[in-house]
């Protein structure tokens, strides 16, 4: 009897989870400021934008004692020649202090937006955000590489 509910057990956690949605995938994952990712020193990070509206948020905070160089590049995989997402960031050097969401350079549809050699000193966290270009939207995956070196 104890191996029919096992069985059972294992049954039904296969079949849901066979039949869910990836997390990355649904709208509301990372959605907002306050619940994005919290970054390692370096990552590859593979997501997709649900719909139009829809954006992810990432963040890093330097814990060190050093100033820190910052990289990320945002590539959509699988492009067209209609869709463009934007990769975005706001540093924060204090509670008080932040620099409000800048863009980087907007490389176009098949292009790779990135952040280069971005300082970042003790203290201060950085957010990345990842958007979808006002009237280019369409249902794609994108990866973000994210790294951090010392200065």
């Amino acid at each position: 009897m104890k191996i029919k509910q096992i069985l059972i057990t294992l049954i039904t956690a296969v079949s849901l989870l066979s039949y869910s949605q990836p997390a990355q995938a649904i709208q509301g994952f990372y959605d907002k400021k306050a619940d994005a990712k919290v970054l390692s020193d370096s990552e590859h990070i593979g997501f997709a934008l649900t719909s139009a509206d829809d954006a992810d948020w990432f963040k890093w905070t330097n814990n060190t004692t050093t100033t820190k160089y910052a990289n990320a590049v945002l590539n959509i995989i699988d492009p067209d020649s209609v869709t463009n997402y934007d990769l975005a960031f706001d540093m924060h050097y204090s509670q008080h202090i932040n620099t409000g969401l800048l863009y980087t350079h907007d490389t176009g549809p098949n292009g790779l937006d990135a952040l280069n050699f971005f300082q970042i000193p003790p203290g201060a966290t950085i957010y990345l955000k990842v958007l979808s270009k006002q009237g280019t939207f369409s249902p794609k995956s994108y990866s973000v590489r994210w790294s951090v070196q010392n200065v």
